[in-house]
């Protein structure tokens, strides 16, 4: 198989498994609304938001630093290698998770009147320690996502992403109906990265069974040296996952409004499904550039990331536009409650999806071709123009500030990761395509409004938004494939073309 229609599938399968989490995950936060009060329901998402800061320490060096050099071992056939990278790995994250568990259990009080004030002493207790035990056992499940990943088993990881959210969103509405509370889904989380991990670990099993076979051999210096180009990609990627969570925990510190919290964490998952969309369809993108460059196919890898930034602004842009116009329809309809600031802080956040998506890929590429030090060094500056934005604009802006405190730090990061790629790849984005489509989208985001004052959308908002949408987005489309800028065509005889083989 070439490796355009290698990707190509992989990128499917991602996309499909996407769809499924991303549908499980979000039925569970409609849910978890309708069901809990709401500082419980904020008290949950922000000890998530707390977990997902705390998880890059647990898993520094080695998530998802190790997935390249899994691939390059694979490459040379050296299971031996392979095996003993994962475990050795898997060892220093193992023993940091069970130091933290002890902590949050005994310090629970106190942690929890820190973070969460507004909470229920008790209630925020038990949610502190079961997210606590939820960290520290999503180290086995990353560990065993990422070696799937570089082994090129994406339809397995995909397998176990849905297991684990499914068994979240069955879990929680049991708990939840016999009245444990926010502790239902904390719980329900525990149990569904065990699974999980059962089935990333059979997955392996089943389909790696010579790497089952193979021998043990404790290698230092070859964990050492992964640890030492991983460093700076668990900065990477565990800080670009930073970003979203450090809003949300510094609205519950700043604005002490459990309301606000649960605002934000109706407009987050909203677009989060799209952002999630995203980030599965690049997901395979730092093994296939690792393959690539390991193969001495800088050219090919070039031309793919050049379509893949044009992309970014045809495919986004004009979803981005519509999105905004018809995003508070679709909370209504969903949460049936009252959703207060959530639509905006969304608008905001679907119009910058441009800059989350083109931030994410520009960090794979960069891991994908071994520059992990400038992949680091952009999400470091990110993040700290992110807690500088957070702090200037929650206190003035609520929900609003925290989002557009997002947008401008993934812009940032952007930049600064694309002057990365310029030193080792020709591949930059065209500017002529952001401009035309920016363009493009100011008649789209007219017709929206129009479609909203029209008699159809008073008399049935849902419906119209729902068959009006699609077919603006498709006609958008459409328009950008007539005027040269899609090069949908171009992309379909690139997979055909036999590039070179998996």
């Amino acid at each position: 198989m070439n490796y355009g229609r290698q990707y190509a599938l992989q990128t499917l399968i991602a996309l499909s498994s996407a769809v499924a989490t991303g549908v499980l995950f979000y039925i569970l936060r409609i849910i978890l609304y309708r069901d809990l009060p709401p500082e419980q329901y904020a008290l949950f998402y922000a000890a998530l938001a707390v977990s997902a800061i705390v998880y890059p320490a647990l898993s520094f060096g080695f998530e998802p630093g190790i997935v390249p050099h899994i691939t390059r071992l694979r490459e040379q056939n050296d299971l031996i290698g392979v095996k003993s990278l994962v475990i050795g790995a898997l060892a220093p994250q193992a023993l940091l998770a069970c130091i933290l568990l002890v902590v949050a259990c005994a310090g629970a009080k106190p942690l929890s009147a820190l973070l969460f004030p507004w909470a229920p002493e008790a209630m925020a207790q038990s949610v502190v320690r079961l997210v606590a035990a939820y960290t520290a056992f999503v180290v086995l499940l990353k560990t065993a996502s990422s070696l799937l990943l570089g082994l090129q088993s994406i339809a397995s990881r995909s397998l176990a992403e849905v297991a684990y959210a499914a068994v979240c969103l069955l879990g929680s509405v049991i708990f939840i109906r016999h009245g444990a509370g926010a502790g239902g889904p904390a719980f329900a989380y525990v149990l569904a990265v065990l699974a999980g991990s059962a089935v990333a670990i059979g997955c392996v099993l089943a389909l790696h069974p010579a790497l089952a076979r193979a021998p043990f051999r404790l290698d230092l210096p070859l964990v050492a040296n992964v640890f030492r180009s991983g460093k700076y990609l668990t900065i990477a990627f565990g800080g670009a996952a930073v970003f979203s969570s450090l809003d949300t925990a510094m609205l519950s510190l700043l604005r002490n409004n459990p309301r606000e919290v649960a605002d934000y964490q109706i407009a987050a998952p909203t677009i989060m499904i799209f952002y999630g969309l995203l980030m599965a369809g690049m997901r395979n993108t730092m093994p296939m550039a690792a393959l690539l460059w390991h193969r001495g196919e800088s050219q090919l890898l070039a031309r793919s990331a050049s379509r893949a930034f044009d992309a970014a602004a045809v495919f986004l842009l004009p979803g981005a536009t519509l999105a905004a116009c018809f995003s508070d329809v679709l909370m209504a309809a969903l949460f049936r409650r009252p959703v207060y600031e959530a639509p905006a802080a969304f608008n905001i956040l679907a119009m910058g999806s441009a800059f989350y998506c083109t931030c994410w890929f520009s960090l794979q590429l960069l891991a994908g071709i071994g520059h992990t030090m400038g992949a680091a060094r952009a999400v470091l500056w990110g993040i700290a123009a992110n807690a500088a934005l957070n702090l200037a604009l929650i206190p003035l802006a609520g929900v609003r500030g925290a989002a557009t405190a997002t947008i401008l730090s993934h812009a940032a990061t952007t930049a600064l990761a694309l002057m990365a790629i310029r030193r080792e790849l020709p591949a930059v984005m065209r500017p002529h395509v952001w401009l035309a489509t920016s363009m493009l989208c100011i008649p789209l985001a007219f017709t929206g409004v129009a479609i909203r004052c029209s008699t159809w959308f008073l008399e049935a908002p849902i419906l119209t938004a729902c068959m009006a949408a699609p077919m603006l987005y498709i006609a958008a489309i459409l328009i950008l494939e007539a005027l040269g800028l899609a090069r949908l065509r171009e992309l379909s005889a690139n997979i055909r073309q036999q590039d070179g083989r998996i």
